[in-house]
């Protein structure tokens, strides 16, 4: 999202709600911090190696992350369809009405 806001913006719908000229620059310091997070989030909490003091975040992330990616490869791309853009709804009287 962040690419397209930068060179393609023209391509997004327009947005209900807009942070203006900030948002970019807001993203761009979401995703800094992210990746900053994401790092420092598999280090251990103390230099000692007991099981007691092991940090399970670099375990449980690819565990995670390979049941979520079998699900989507066996189930869930074919049940999944997406976000609605735009919606028809049809009247008693026969008139459309797009929301």
């Amino acid at each position: 999202m962040l690419h397209r806001r930068v060179y393609n913006p023209e391509s997004l719908p327009e947005a209900k709600y807009t942070l203006g000229p900030f948002g970019v620059v807001i993203n761009i310091a979401a995703l800094v911090y992210t990746a900053f997070a994401f790092f420092w989030s598999f280090w251990p909490n103390k230099s000692t190696r007991l099981l007691e003091d092991f940090n399970w975040a670099i375990v449980m992330f690819p565990a995670a992350f390979f049941v979520a990616t079998s699900d989507w490869l066996i189930r869930a791309r074919h049940v999944y369809f997406g976000p609605v853009r735009e919606v028809v709804v049809a009247v008693g009287d026969g008139n459309r009405v797009t929301t």
